[in-house]
């Protein structure tokens, strides 16, 4: 149907009364549709709605005092002949309080009435039809006096059907037809109808919903036809700001898009064929950059507050509101957060200066508790904090509720509205428990001008929302704003959720989502009291489906408010503007590369397959389709997670330390670990051997601190263990694999039940941080998993061809005796995993741990016992490394010897197994680990976010003591200058302390002569080469074994730095001419263990994998978190001998393949052969 037009006028004539039939000016066949004469204090009549015209730009309704004027009414003087009358003088108001310009006819005059004209409603509206007031009413108060403010306050409102969906609220004199009411009892006729009326006039706009320019509209619909188009221009638009010459912009648009040239079209296909070191390169890059910077435009309002200033004047004289966003939210220091802290300080100035607040300035809607301020600003809480840590909420939320509260005290003082965003889901708890301080403290309870974000996609939501009606009611002194949104972070929910192993978080069908939010849109509405809404979205059927709600309620436009992304979908907004609702925009301020992210999830939003308004309004979908109600959730979000791990591996998910009763099941067993003594000793054949050799073992995060006590075993011990394995092990090779698997399962089985004990031992006894040590338990897990179903793989009998006459077969057997020599920096998942592969293919281990992780290799063994190992097929030897370990590498009984350590010691087990002694039969096989001096590449291209966040725990975390952390960091001189101040501030941000503090990422180093060595190389190094930074101690710290992170600039190549491998939080940076003298550099090293690159070029990324040749590349990530079954780990080079843990050939480093061959061929006839 097509659009309706209406305003408020108060026409110059008597109302001639209804009584008895058609009244004088009023055709019959209206008159008899006309309803019965409402009682007094009720509008007499409502004029039949004009045929709509050409609506103008959406305009603020006005709430002043207007001079007389008249205009033609349709309705009744539909049967009168036309007659020209005289035009009332015009009375010249100052500039910015004249209404809109009318359309000419409406200017039309009316005959001059007889009496004098009765009092009317001070609100215009274009979206609102003409109301008459008959003589004996009351006159309404003007929506801008408190008594008119009051008026709009009450609840009973109804609808009134001859608005289109206005509810009476905003014209309170009027009575809606009970018949043309939307009936509580049947939602859905009534959202249809509406719906579809928005929808035609939305598709009537002469502007389409993709209309800044041509050439962004041809690019948006380009990518919606092509899918690998699309990825490869935003992931080109995502890295262009990053390009500061023009032949890097036309390589990596060469790059991008000429795997898609084929179906590009002409118009883009133009730079594919230019040289980028010519003169035509030239054009061709300020030609992309000027179009990027046109769809940066459509989203981002403006550069700086400043620049944005005339922008959102703009949306306020069109008729909008706004709310302002800071981009550049990613932070990487305390300084950036800082910054950004002031950056909305000033923010609130500006806009105090720029809409100053006067009681009698223009309201947009009079009465709408939003627009008791134009200002109002958004604010994301990751912004204001670099440390966060999911496993630290409470540290984070004390530092956030402290500059989360200065903005709010400059906000009220300068009278601004303040949201706070929701962001990912690891956030939302923090977020929450943030605005709970801050809104109901003291100084703000009651203050009104305060809202938050919810999403509607988050299955959580909906109980989140409950928890906060409860305490609104409770704690707070005036009603909250809510923003519901379905939410921008799907994709990275997803996605983090699927690799983590979690359940997913939010909702994987859109429709679902589109239910969530009607249900969370009525519940908010319900609890109008309590808060004030805000629906942020551009679906249609969404935002109507709300109205419709509230008009059941009896509320009004100014009961709620929609909001909508500037720059997307602008007519609908201008639809629901003239229709009477406060339409806000959501209108980002920042320069473009902070802001990048979010114009990328703009332009994927836009984009999407399943985007209301890719469907509605590009791909031209059936409005009656789009407005059904949307299906509820069909799924809860565990489809992916791991089912029975004897069936399938999975990887064992990482703790969700955001959920509160897993960081409290941690605390409890560290206070447990902590005051119970415990104790490492021999077990041989089952039994626990006290030796007269014992020390303490003490916490290297705190001296004081002693967890127990260690018996360490000799040479004795160690020669008559192995002789018990080598008599035990025929039996347990010929025990069958399925039941050494099932040993496996049920030890992580009970790995999985005392996870937090055993993740509470290794943060004490190791000083490694909370989400390190989690890992180290699931990855531990892991491996009794992987290897189980690899061995059920290994052992299965395969037949190698099917010709007739041969029976020809390959199977595997055990090696005999093994010797298990473990690390302490993964003192469970190494040692188990080596000693897992050991025992599931049949060999009997010796396990001998590092001496100082002798405490949690001793649980581990307990696991496997408890478990049903048999007492005589492995045994447990803890002690010293020249002691046992030596013993063990001799002894002719060991078949195999696993290792994982130094390079010294590696190589001397190597060296000692190529010797063969008396009785020894075999020659001994080595697999070993030896560590490595990795490397990080960063490109000229490279996103600095991503690679600040990379580098960081690569290099410090656990205090650099991982076999597999970056010690040396190459950069290429382009982007040196941007990284180098960045990269300073977050070294000195860390947050250094005791493992045991959740909030810590980097801890103690391992023992005394750890930190003798590296005090030793740092102030050798302070006098040869500059500091970067380094971050301080805190003073507070305990008695233990701390050394600051630290990082040395322009570090020459042959410099100690640069070769040895010192373990310990040390980055040596050096500065490159290229990415390819990164990569040669990174490689001109004996160790090759790990490495990464940070580089958006495809061409860069594909040198990456061909020359950077070591045994775990990493591209745009850090160099450590490998992961059983997808990071198959292990060195070439100097860093180690044999094939990768976690990875398909492990187990076969611990058997010896046999192959069988037998002549089936008997008198002439063999099986299988048919006739």
């Amino acid at each position: 149907m097509p659009a309706l037009r209406f305003r408020h006028r108060r026409l110059h004539h008597r109302r001639p009364p209804l009584a008895g039939g058609a009244a004088r000016g009023v055709s019959q066949k209206m008159a008899a549709s006309l309803p019965d004469p409402p009682p007094p204090r009720a509008v007499s009549r409502l004029c039949q709605p004009r045929p709509a015209h050409p609506p103008p730009p959406a305009r603020a309704a006005r709430c002043l005092p207007a001079p007389p004027r008249r205009r033609r009414c349709p309705g009744l003087l539909a049967d009168r002949p036309r007659r020209r009358t005289r035009r009332l003088p015009r009375t010249r108001r100052p500039r910015d309080h004249r209404p809109h310009p009318r359309p000419r006819h409406a200017r039309r005059s009316l005959p001059r009435p007889h009496r004098p004209p009765p009092r009317r409603l001070r609100f215009s509206h274009p979206a609102l039809p003409p109301l008459f007031l008959s003589r004996n009413q009351h006159p309404a108060p003007a929506l801008n006096t408190p008594a008119g403010a009051a008026s709009i306050a009450k609840p009973h409102r109804a609808a009134c059907p001859a608005h289109g969906g206005i509810l009476s609220s905003v014209c309170s004199a009027a009575m809606p037809s009970p018949a043309a009411a939307s009936s509580p009892a049947d939602p859905e006729t009534r959202i249809a109808a509406l719906g579809r009326e928005l929808f035609d006039e939305v598709r009537a706009a002469s502007r389409g919903l993709f209309s800044a320019s041509f050439y962004s509209d041809k690019l948006l619909e380009w990518a919606m036809q092509d899918e690998d188009l699309r990825v490869a221009l935003f992931r080109f638009v995502d890295v262009l700001p990053s390009l500061h010459d023009d032949a890097a912009v036309v390589r990596h648009a060469q790059e991008y898009l000429r795997p898609a040239a084929a179906r590009i079209p002409g118009l883009l296909k133009w730079g594919l064929d230019v040289a980028p070191d010519s003169l035509a390169a030239g054009v061709t890059a300020k030609l992309i950059r000027r179009q990027v910077r046109s769809m940066a435009g459509r989203f981002i309002i403006g550069a700086t507050p400043e620049a944005a200033l005339p922008a959102l004047r703009r949306l306020r004289k069109n008729g909008r509101a706004f709310t302002v966003d800071l981009l550049g939210e990613a932070v990487v220091s305390e300084r950036e957060s800082e910054d950004y802290l002031a950056r909305y300080l000033d923010l609130i100035d500006r806009l105090a200066d720029a809409f100053p607040h006067r009681q009698d300035a223009p309201k947009l809607l009079p009465g709408h508790p939003g627009e008791a301020t134009p200002r109002n600003i958004s604010v994301k809480l990751s912004a204001l904090y670099s440390q966060i840590k999911t496993a630290a909420p409470d540290r984070a939320a004390n530092v956030l509720s402290r500059r989360l509260g200065t903005i709010l005290d400059r906000a009220r003082a300068a009278e601004v509205f303040v949201y706070v965003d929701m962001e990912d889901t690891r956030l939302t708890d923090l977020t929450l428990e943030v605005v709970r301080r801050t809104f109901g403290a003291p100084a703000h309870r009651d203050h009104p001008g305060l809202g938050l974000v919810l999403q509607a996609y988050l299955r959580r939501t909906e109980a989140d929302l409950g928890d906060l009606l409860a305490w609104m009611q409770a704690h707070r002194g005036a009603p909250t704003a809510v923003r519901l949104v379905k939410g921008a972070y799907w994709d990275t929910e997803t996605i983090n959720a699927r690799l983590a192993g979690w359940p997913l978080p939010v909702y994987q069908e859109k429709s679902a989502s589109d239910h969530a939010f009607e249900r969370l849109a009525a519940r908010l509405l319900e609890n109008r009291r309590l808060v004030l809404p805000a629906f942020g979205s551009h679906n249609i059927r969404s935002l109507t489906a709300a109205i419709v709600r509230a008009e059941n309620l009896g509320l009004g436009p100014q009961d709620f408010e929609i909001q909508a992304l500037y720059g997307m979908a602008d007519p609908i907004k201008a639809v629901f503007a003239r229709r009477g609702y406060l339409v806000r925009e959501y209108t980002p301020v920042g320069e473009l590369i902070p802001g990048m992210g979010y114009l990328v999830r703009r332009l994927l939003e836009n984009t999407s397959n399943q985007g209301f308004l890719r469907q509605g309004f590009h791909e031209g979908e059936d409005p009656d389709h789009l407005l059904a109600p949307p299906a509820a959730p069909k799924e809860d979000g565990r489809a992916y997670l791991p089912g029975d791990p004897r069936r399938a591996f999975a990887n064992c998910p990482p703790t969700d330390f955001t959920l509160r009763s897993a960081r409290e099941a941690l605390a409890v067993a560290l206070r447990e670990t902590s005051g119970k003594p415990l104790q490492a000793a021999p077990v041989i054949a089952g039994k626990t051997v006290s030796t007269s050799d014992t020390w303490e073992v003490r916490s290297p995060e705190n001296l004081d601190l002693k967890l127990g006590t260690l018996h360490a075993a000799d040479e004795g011990l160690a020669l008559s263990a192995l002789e018990g394995l080598q008599a035990f092990f025929p039996r347990w090779r010929a025990t069958p694999v399925e039941e050494r698997c099932e040993l496996l399962f049920k030890t992580a089985d009970l790995a999985e039940t005392r996870r937090h004990r055993l993740a509470a031992l290794i943060i004490l006894e190791t000083g490694k941080p909370w989400v390190d040590a989690d890992a180290d338990v699931a990855e531990a897990i892991d491996f009794l998993r992987y290897y189980a179903h690899q061995a059920r793989a290994l052992f299965s009998p395969r037949r190698l061809t099917d010709l007739p006459g041969e029976d020809n077969r390959l199977f595997y057997e055990p090696r005999g005796v093994a010797a298990v020599i473990g690390p302490w920096n993964f003192p469970l998942a190494i040692p188990c995993g080596m000693f897992a592969a050991a025992l599931v293919t049949g060999n009997c281990p010796a396990l001998k741990p590092a001496e100082q992780s002798s405490l949690t290799a001793a649980a581990l063994y307990q696991l496997f016992l408890d478990a049903g190992l048999p007492p005589e097929a492995a045994a447990f030897l803890p002690g010293r490394g020249e002691t046992v370990g030596t013993a063990l590498a001799r002894h002719p009984a060991v078949a195999t010897i696993a290792f994982t350590g130094s390079q010294e010691v590696g190589l001397g087990l190597v060296e000692q197994a190529a010797r063969t002694g008396p009785g020894q039969r075999h020659v001994r096989r080595v697999i070993a680990e030896m560590g490595g001096k990795n490397a990080i590449v960063v490109d000229a291209d490279a996103d600095l976010d991503e690679a600040v966040k990379g580098i960081l725990p690569s290099a410090f975390g656990y205090a650099g003591q991982k076999c597999s952390a970056c010690s040396r960091l190459y950069v290429v001189e382009s982007a040196w200058p941007r990284l180098r101040a960045r990269l300073a501030e977050a070294i000195r941000s860390l947050v250094v302390g005791p493992a045991s503090d959740p909030a810590s990422l980097a801890g103690p180093v391992i023992d005394a002569d750890a930190h003798a060595r590296l005090r030793d190389a740092v102030d050798t190094a302070r006098d040869q080469l500059s500091v970067l930074a380094e971050c301080p101690l805190p003073a507070d710290l305990p008695r233990g074994h701390y050394v600051a992170p630290i990082a040395f600039e322009d570090v020459p190549p042959e410099h100690d730095l640069m070769r040895r491998e010192l373990f310990g939080p040390i980055l040596a940076i050096a500065r490159v001419a290229s990415f390819e003298e990164g990569i040669e550099c990174a490689i001109d090293s004996e160790y090759a263990l790990t490495g990464a690159v940070f580089t958006r070029s495809p061409a860069h990324l594909e040198q990456a994998v061909r020359d950077f040749r070591v045994g775990n590349l990493y591209l745009n990530r850090g160099c450590t978190g490998s992961i059983v079954g997808r990071h198959p780990f292990g060195g070439a080079a100097r860093s180690g001998v044999g094939s990768k843990a976690g990875g398909p050939d492990y187990l076969h480093q611990f058997v010896l393949p046999r192959a069988i061959s037998e002549n089936t061929l008997r008198q002439g006839f063999a099986p299988g052969l048919s006739s």
